[in-house]
């Protein structure tokens, strides 16, 4: 399973160019959209649920605490992430302890 975090700004953009390169049977998501924007990537989770296979395509609404839960799970072999560099930190910090896969798409790093 894949845990991606997506930011405020463009949301459904970013929810697809997370969600659209491991969208194979076998690739379980969940996707944690930033508690502003929910709905883009509900709705885009409705429609992809008509194509892809029940389960492949997971998404929790929260703030977060709800995203960092998703990424401190054990479940997540791999975890993405589109935010800011103190963000990226932390999901770094988390996925170190169990070696999991990282993805980092982050901010300009403040001077």
């Amino acid at each position: 399973m894949i845990g991606q975090v997506t930011p405020w700004n463009y949301p459904l953009n970013m929810a697809v160019w997370k969600i659209a390169p491991p969208s194979r049977p076998a690739t379980r998501q969940c996707s944690s959209p930033a508690d502003t924007t929910p709905q883009s990537t509900l709705l885009l989770a409705e429609v992809a649920a008509e194509f892809l296979p029940k389960g492949v395509l997971n998404v929790i609404t929260g703030d977060r605490t709800t995203g960092a839960a998703m990424i401190d799970h054990k479940t997540p072999q791999m975890v993405s992430i589109t935010g800011s560099v103190r963000a990226g930190m932390e999901v770094a910090r988390a996925a170190s302890s169990d070696l999991k896969r990282v993805h980092l798409e982050l901010g300009a790093r403040p001077r």
